[in-house]
């Protein structure tokens, strides 16, 4: 609190204050919710009223969301979080991602329970900030007996939707995806840094790899 009180531009610690708070919020990276809710408190002597209160709203949608999913039960281990609009610093998609049909079927499934509880209000999926773990299976074929190896994927919203595409296929191209086209270019940039310059299309085709 000391050095906030020297700094000369406190909106731009306010903004990335408020990003941050909502990355380890929905991310569940938060050490304690009583230190974040300590924290809120202390900036209110020094940052402004409205800064401090929309912080406090933000911390009152997460507490509102786990005591809502309490009373959830799902086929699918989900937690949903109820966000209010203009309250958190999170851009609307303009696109609106297909999900794999076992977790749109969740999805629709929690939304219907949360309108039977708040009748008359309007849900839109943000999958930009969502996570999800992936049971993986890998067959090892170096020898003759074949060989299940499983592990733990933890994953974003969209690397969850790609990868979920190759249960059924082990080859896919975004041509022929449900993924939205709006969303290549920005993986398109992704692959480019990641691979030396190396450049993608629409007919590229991704591969599932087997090693023997």
């Amino acid at each position: 609190m000391v050095l906030l009180h020297y700094l000369r531009e406190q909106d731009v610690f306010e903004r990335w204050y408020q990003v941050h708070l909502t990355q380890r919020l929905l991310l569940d990276k938060s050490l304690s919710d009583s230190m974040e809710e300590n924290m809120i408190l202390q900036l209110k002597t020094q940052c402004s009223s409205q800064f401090t209160s929309q912080l406090e709203r933000m911390f009152k949608d997460i507490l509102i969301s786990k005591t809502i999913m309490k009373d959830f039960q799902c086929s699918i281990d989900m937690n949903v979080r109820i966000l209010a609009q203009h309250v958190w610093p999170i851009q609307s998609l303009n696109y609106q991602c297909i999900l794999p049909s076992s977790v749109n079927d969740a999805y629709q499934y929690s939304k219907t329970f949360y309108l039977t509880k708040f009748n008359g209000r309007c849900l839109t999926l943000q999958s930009n900030f969502g996570t999800a773990e992936l049971i993986a299976i890998f067959n090892d074929k170096s020898t003759n007996m074949i060989k299940e190896h499983k592990y733990i994927l933890e994953v974003s919203t969209h690397q969850m939707i790609i990868l979920m595409f190759f249960n059924t296929k082990d080859s896919y191209s975004f041509e022929v995806s449900l993924f939205p086209r709006k969303l290549f270019s920005y993986i398109k940039m992704i692959y480019s840094r990641r691979f030396n310059n190396r450049q993608i299309s629409l007919r590229s085709i991704f591969d599932v790899l087997y090693y023997h």
